[in-house]
């Protein structure tokens, strides 16, 4: 039997069309409840305009909350439902995790929604897909950039500290020794007297 993956909606859906709005604090409490539920995805709302649908003019800070929340289980992934080019953008502002569009099966339904037809919705929402793909592929570039300097930035610490102290040079190399030791592979190691690597490190250190 393949997997199943339940993707929870009531949260959007179910509240869009309610008159009475729901305060902040109780939909968080409904959604933490739905995430202890063990559900894989959980729609916390859609990025519409607030004053057409008040319902969901806290869509944004919703996002912002639950995205930092380190006490939510990891396997929940949070989805929005965006509709155009703005709504992606703030989504993408407040953290949306999954980006859910649509395209309405009836003219009527589709006009009445989005001010398009089935057409104009369809080539839109193909747009935004790629755009949002385009984004996420920036967004990922941009990740991997921050880790790489702090990467060097640790490396270049390290070097500083083995330059002051001899002793850690040692130390370095009896961790690099155990770590070949458990590869059981056939490497092979040159020692070289700890003098002369500081003999030459200090040199390289008064020649800046």
């Amino acid at each position: 039997m393949k997997n199943i993956i339940i993707h929870e909606v009531g949260m959007r859906d179910g509240l869009q069309m309610e008159k009475q709005v729901v305060p902040m604090e109780l939909k968080l409490k409904w959604i933490r409840a739905i995430m202890e539920s063990g559900v894989d995805i959980i729609q916390i709302g859609s990025f519409v305009h607030p004053e057409k649908v008040p319902q969901m003019a806290d869509t944004d800070k919703l996002f912002t909350e639950l995205t930092k929340d380190n006490s939510r289980p990891e396997n929940v992934v949070l989805s929005g439902l965006v509709l155009n080019e703005k709504g992606l953008e703030r989504g993408f502002n407040c953290g949306v995790e999954m980006f859910c569009m649509g395209v309405s099966a009836s003219e009527t339904h589709s006009r009445k929604n989005t001010g398009m037809s089935v057409a104009e919705a369809t080539d839109r929402i193909i747009a935004m897909a790629k755009q949002a793909e385009a984004e996420r592929e920036k967004r990922a570039k941009i990740i991997h950039a921050q880790g790489e300097l702090l990467a060097s930035k640790a490396l270049s610490e390290a070097a500083e500290i083995i330059a002051k102290n001899s002793l850690a040079i040692q130390l370095r190399y009896l961790q690099t020794l155990t770590e070949i030791a458990t590869e059981k592979n056939s490497t092979i190691v040159f020692p070289l007297p700890i003098d002369l690597l500081s003999a030459f490190m200090k040199a390289k250190t008064e020649g800046k």
